[in-house]
């Protein structure tokens, strides 16, 4: 499949991308390659790899493959490695992987479920960028994947919006810290139908419904059209930009 307006802005270069075996990380994935890149992708069952492997090589796109539960230390350092050791360097790192264990009140959340949160939604990004950037060559790029819901806190998803409001401070220091060499942004999608957003997206339910009533465009977002955001943030085109979180989010942020 070519690539979407014949752009071919990542050919010869190497992304790394956590989470991406479905939904918005699959999609990333799906854009870089088609438009060059050598993909990496990762998570946590070998199954869902092998899947996205099939898929991906379907298009044409040159892709690896690893198990990587972002949480675990050692997972975190066979990735960063296993691409490092096939091409010597990564120039897009996409930090995808997020949990939300719970949902309700903050304080009736158990520590086990605020732990995962923390440990998954912000620790293993830092982990994995501190292992990435060593890697990375002058002019390469970061991009975290937030949400829109880092912006706009509340239960039943008060801790994980939390989470996602320090990935946002994570990733404005980190590009402080990496500048001029590395760039560091972030994506915040609005809702996205989803496995990881099926509770709150099922045509009809009323969650959804309420959803696109306070979004602009009277609708949820597409994988594709996150996958297309951080593609522009990853690439030249976003040159001077750096230390931004981006809302894709059809609308919503704006009518806070």
């Amino acid at each position: 499949m070519p690539a979407p307006g014949g752009c071919f802005r990542f050919q010869g270069k190497v992304a790394v991308v956590t989470a991406s075996t479905d939904g918005i990380g699959l999609a990333i994935a799906v854009r870089l390659g088609q438009e060059g890149a050598h993909v990496l992708v990762s998570s946590r069952r070998q199954p869902t790899i092998a899947a996205a492997l099939t898929t991906l090589r379907s298009h044409g796109i040159a892709c690896d493959g690893m198990v990587c539960h972002v949480a675990k230390e050692a997972d975190r350092q066979a990735l960063i490695s296993a691409a490092v050791a096939k091409h010597g360097r990564i120039d897009v790192f996409v930090s995808n992987a997020a949990c939300n264990p719970t949902a309700g009140m903050m304080v009736d959340i158990e520590e086990s479920a605020y732990d995962k949160l923390w440990d998954v939604n912000v620790k293993s990004s830092f982990m994995l960028a501190q292992l990435a950037a060593p890697h990375m060559p002058d002019g390469s790029s970061m991009v975290f994947v937030s949400s829109i819901g880092s912006y706009r806190h509340g239960a039943p998803l008060g801790m994980y919006a939390v989470t996602k409001t320090a990935l946002n401070g994570l990733m404005h220091a980190l590009a402080l810290e990496l500048g001029p060499h590395i760039r560091v942004n972030g994506v915040a999608p609005g809702t996205v139908p989803t496995k990881f957003a099926a509770f709150i997206s099922e045509p009809g339910s009323a969650a959804r419904l309420a959803i696109e009533a306070t979004t602009a465009l009277g609708r949820l977002g597409t994988a594709e059209e996150q996958a297309a955001a951080v593609a522009f943030l990853a690439s030249d085109d976003a040159s001077y930009i750096t230390g931004e979180t981006l809302c894709v989010a059809g609308g919503m942020q704006s009518r806070l």
